[in-house]
């Protein structure tokens, strides 16, 4: 990731991984896990990864490591954890992973 933009990341959240499902079919996630990030509150229309149109509240940049999954969970720093509608891996002109972007 550019210096530039890893200096913008000044929020925290907090990032619980996909592991399984369970007999009943829920979700369980790893150990929560505190990321940096930048947040943009601004809504938007977006279309998902399935083809819907939804609109995002905010759009979220992480740094490559640890990977992100739209099976994740994040909880946000007003302790929110909205679905991800869509998870976007930026890459440089090298093809290595910059940071992602994520629109909740």
């Amino acid at each position: 990731m550019d210096e530039a933009l890893a200096a913008m990341l000044r929020e925290t959240i907090t990032q619980r991984t996909f592991v399984s499902q369970d007999v009943a079919g829920l979700p369980t996630y790893g150990a929560p896990t505190a990321r940096p990030a930048r947040i943009q509150w601004k809504p938007q229309r977006i279309t998902t990864h399935t083809g819907e149109e939804r609109v995002s509240r905010a759009k979220i940049f992480l740094l490559p490591t640890p990977p992100i999954t739209l099976r994740d969970r994040l909880t946000l720093p007003d302790g929110t954890s909205p679905a991800l509608l869509h998870v976007y891996p930026v890459r440089d002109e090298t093809s290595t992973l910059s940071h992602f972007e994520i629109w909740v």
